[in-house]
């Protein structure tokens, strides 16, 4: 990149005695990321595990939301997307399972609708591919 120049500092600041940034530059890339505050507490004083933002679209999340749980709850229909949300109903719980089983679904209709491929309802094996 022609007349980029990049560099990076991070400081502890006032509060703690050690410091929790990290950043990443790749300068023939053009990428340069920060993340703030890696590492720090776990007694739940500052860390949260786990956090779902509420950035994007609203009515999104709602379909999302809503479609991810009659999955789990109403569909008779088994399929891999669903047998691994149960999974995640059993340890954490039906609403974490509903949450991640929405995300999920986000993704995998991204992927579908960026390269075209359509949703197998069983996993391809390495037969069947």
């Amino acid at each position: 990149m022609n007349g980029l120049i990049m560099t990076g500092r991070t400081d502890t600041g006032m509060v703690r005695e050690h410091n929790e940034d990290c950043f990443l530059i790749i300068p023939e890339s053009g990428i340069a990321m920060l993340a703030d505050g890696m590492g720090g507490h776990q007694s739940g004083e500052i860390d949260r595990m786990g956090s779902i933002s509420k950035c994007g679209d609203a009515m999104v999340r709602t379909m999302l939301f809503g479609s991810a749980q009659v999955m789990l709850t109403r569909t008779i229909r088994w399929s891999w997307l669903k047998a691994w949300g149960m999974k995640i109903a059993r340890h954490r719980g039906m609403k974490r399972a509903i949450v991640a089983v929405a995300r999920r679904m986000a993704v995998v209709m991204h992927r579908m609708w960026a390269d075209g491929t359509e949703f197998h309802w069983v996993k391809p094996t390495a037969e069947t591919a």
